[in-house]
């Protein structure tokens, strides 16, 4: 085909897809024959269902900097769908800047931090590597890290619940920017920012939920069913702990271990969990509702 020049400043840089990317450059510093030389390794994958899963990671799209990623789609009791969690393991001696970028369709119906919101003029969130081309409309610090967002596609409300390993910061945009022959397609992300002296971690969460009637002008579930989220991480294993609004509460255990007998064992906050194999949902005490 014909590409249009956008082919390389934007659809072939890496904040233009949902991948972790370090100091606002594209994996491999766009150099294809260098990437060509280079790939994820897959960790683990396992697709029982309610429980699939698959984790890879990649040395060399950036010096210095080993990212690993783990997918898990959980079926968890008392919610109407699978949960995506994805889990973005970013490693390094030195400081840098992590982006985690999530595109999305659909109208943002509420978010829950504060942010200062760019109504009279839209900035634009870099000079180069994609970022060029993505207009901001709002910007959020959250010192603890968490938080979380809420849009609406074709009559389904979906909710992106995040927490990073301290403070990030939240990013509302749109691509289109720098862009006089209107040849790209505007469509809605989310960033989630972190600067780190070493290590990054974010545990994000796409939650669908509810729907809306069009003719009767009414929605149905259309806020999360989550009250809250938890990730911590302990002995390089993940754990991510789920509070539903119901009171029940759950944890989405990752050891990183792919033997599937091997038995794990965590104590947090006075909790004992314990599970098998490489990943596990696992009941908690609830709360009164």
């Amino acid at each position: 085909g014909r590409y249009l020049p956008e082919n390389t400043t934007w659809a072939k840089s890496s904040i233009a897809h949902n991948a972790p990317v370090v100091d606002e450059k594209s994996h491999f510093d766009g150099q294809v024959k260098v990437a060509n030389a280079l790939w994820p390794k897959q960790l683990y994958f396992d697709q029982t269902p309610g429980l699939q899963v698959s984790s890879a990671r990649i040395d060399g799209a950036y010096d210095g900097v080993s990212l690993r990623r783990t997918l898990v789609m959980p079926s968890i009791p008392g919610l109407e769908a699978p949960l995506v969690l994805d889990l973005v393991h970013a490693s390094s001696d030195a400081a840098h800047q992590y982006d985690l970028p999530l595109h999305y369709s659909g109208h943002v119906m509420e978010f829950d931090f504060a942010a200062d919101r760019h109504t009279s003029a839209r900035p634009v969130l870099g000079a180069a590597n994609g970022y060029q081309h993505i207009w901001v409309d709002a910007k959020g610090t959250l010192e603890d890290g968490q938080g979380a967002l809420t849009w609406i596609l074709d009559g389904r409300f979906y909710t992106y619940r995040f927490a990073g390993n301290g403070a990030l910061t939240a990013i509302l945009g749109e691509s289109g920017a720098n862009d006089p022959d209107f040849n790209l397609r505007r469509e809605p992300l989310i960033v989630l920012r972190a600067k780190r002296e070493g290590d990054a971690h974010f545990a994000s969460l796409l939650e669908a939920h509810g729907s809306y009637d069009g003719a009767a002008e009414q929605p149905l579930r259309s806020r999360s069913a989550i009250k809250d989220l938890q990730h911590d991480r302990v002995d390089g294993m993940d754990i991510v702990r789920l509070t539903l609004k119901s009171g029940q509460r759950f944890a989405i255990t990752v050891s990183h271990n792919p033997d599937p007998k091997r038995a794990h064992r965590v104590a947090l906050d006075g909790e004992s969990l314990n599970w098998s194999g490489f990943v596990a949902v696992v009941p908690l005490p609830g709360e009164e509702s």
